[in-house]
């Protein structure tokens, strides 16, 4: 009779609270690690959700030199086997055993192979080496380890007194012997073989288990986690995100025939090993996994709440302004201050006039939260990144990528509303949408920088010149001296 879903479900759990309960299961024993063991930081694009994970980890890093990270990027064809591992096909060479002749059996190797072609000029030589690379490198490759003339001897090869017949023979075979060993070939046939191939998950696991005496966190990095279908990558895994007070997994899952046998099979693991006691996986207390998650994406696979609820969540605010450090909010603290960094400023530039970077993000966002009724679609200020020493986000690249963003994710519906930054007036006070085609003459593909300037007169910012333009009409000015009076 064969065992129903439900039945199969009970089992597990009896099996996994008989493993809680075991005396010489280490869940009951006290850890310096504490949680959130499970955090996804979420936000906005741009607003540095991978740079408050860096930092998180960085932080870590003052008190444990030596913590582990290891790091993967979610996307739609992320699978369980490619999270977690697999048996996959290698190609293996079979090694052969090294033979260590006797000079007797190099004789007769050398007659065999290298004498019926004494008269025949090249092939001759040719065959002397191959003799070398064949035979003769399993004596180490030094000469003194055999005597090369008792071979040729040994084989027929005629010598003269002073051994000059016998000089490029010598040459031939030593040169054979050091190219040989030079190159190391292994010897054998290749054979398709199939073995488990672990992945970032089981990685992380492993690396986890073996550092937990020492006291060490490993932390699994998740970028995009919303990029891939959770429900599918994670399995049945995602039980294991239940954590005690210590930090060890509520629940063990079972884990499958082929990551048991993987696991067993390591060095300093076994059957009984906690991290796979009884064919059960266990997160330890110092696995820490952290994600990204950034909310404009429109993912293809909805998380659903009970993967949610197992994790602690961080949310990443768009910030106008660059932070060296993330702002703690505080009570009696005006939020046009909660900026980490006022010096730090990033200006759209084309060359002659610019726009302040800040100043943009603000109005921009506040046109898209009134447009969308939501965050999801703001602009943080790393959004764009430029040069460390100019500070200068080109024109060409604040077309390409920040308006085009806001055309085509934000407001490319939205037609000639108040709330649509890319809806212009015309002379009669009429709105009409500039479509991000119309920012590029169709003639020569050059951008269109009026259009680009009326656009941000549309959000209700004005240019002014960049410093060395300004400098040089105030030198102007100067050498011209004041103005002749009339």
């Amino acid at each position: 009779m064969s065992t129903t879903i439900e039945q199969e479900i009970i089992n597990n759990l009896i099996a996994a609270l008989r493993l809680l309960q075991s005396e010489e299961e280490p869940l009951n024993k006290p850890t310096s690690f504490t949680g959130p063991f499970q955090k996804i930081y979420f936000g906005s694009p741009g607003t540095g959700k991978s740079f408050g994970v860096k930092k998180e980890i960085k932080k870590v890093r003052v008190k444990h030199p030596d913590v582990v990270s290891v790091r993967t990027t979610f996307h739609p064809d992320t699978d369980y086997a490619s999270f977690v591992g697999a048996y996959k096909p290698l190609l293996k060479k079979d090694q052969s055993e090294e033979t260590v002749y006797e000079e007797e059996e190099l004789a007769e190797i050398f007659k065999r192979d290298v004498l019926p072609s004494k008269d025949k000029g090249t092939e001759h030589q040719e065959a002397k080496i191959k003799f070398g690379l064949d035979h003769c490198q399993h004596f180490g490759g030094r000469l003194a380890d055999y005597d090369i003339n008792h071979i040729l001897e040994l084989a027929g090869e005629e010598l003269e007194d002073n051994g000059s017949n016998n000089r490029r023979g010598k040459t031939y075979v030593s040169y054979g012997v050091n190219v040989g060993l030079s190159k190391k070939e292994t010897k054998g046939n290749s054979n398709i073989i199939y073995e488990f191939v672990p992945q970032v998950f089981t990685n992380a696991y492993v690396e986890a288990w073996n550092k937990l005496e020492e006291g060490i966190p490993v932390y699994l990095v998740i970028e995009e986690i919303n990029r891939g279908n959770c429900a599918q990558i994670f399995g049945d895994l995602f039980q294991l995100l239940d954590r005690n007070n210590l930090g060890y997994s509520e629940y063990p899952v079972k884990a499958d025939t082929d990551l048991k046998n993987y696991l067993t099979d390591l060095d300093g693991w076994n059957a009984k090993h906690p991290g796979i006691k009884n064919g059960y996986l266990c997160l330890p207390p110092n696995l820490y996994i952290i994600a990204t998650m950034n909310t404009s994406d429109q993912s293809l696979f909805p998380m659903d709440s009970a993967f949610k609820r197992r994790w602690e969540w961080k949310f990443v605010p768009t910030c106008v302004k660059s932070e060296e450090e993330h702002v703690m909010r505080a009570q009696n603290i005006k939020a046009s201050t909660l900026y980490r960094n006022d010096t730090e400023e990033f200006f759209m530039s084309d060359g002659l006039w610019e726009y302040n970077w800040s100043e943009f993000l603000s109005k921009i966002n506040a046109c898209i939260e009134t447009a969308t009724k939501s965050d999801d679609k703001k602009l943080g200020f790393w959004f764009v990144k430029t040069p460390a020493r100019s500070k200068k986000i080109s024109v060409d690249t604040f077309v390409s990528k920040v308006l085009f963003y806001l055309w085509n994710d934000v407001f490319k519906d939205f037609g000639p509303k108040k709330t649509n930054p890319f809806a212009i007036k015309d002379a009669k006070g009429e709105r009409h949408v500039q479509a991000f085609s119309s920012y590029f003459n169709e003639v020569t593909g050059e951008l269109e920088l009026g259009k680009i300037h009326s656009f941000m007169y549309n959000l209700g910012l004005n240019p002014k010149l960049i410093d060395e333009a300004q400098e040089a009409i105030d030198e102007q000015l100067k050498a011209e001296g004041p103005p002749a009076e009339e």
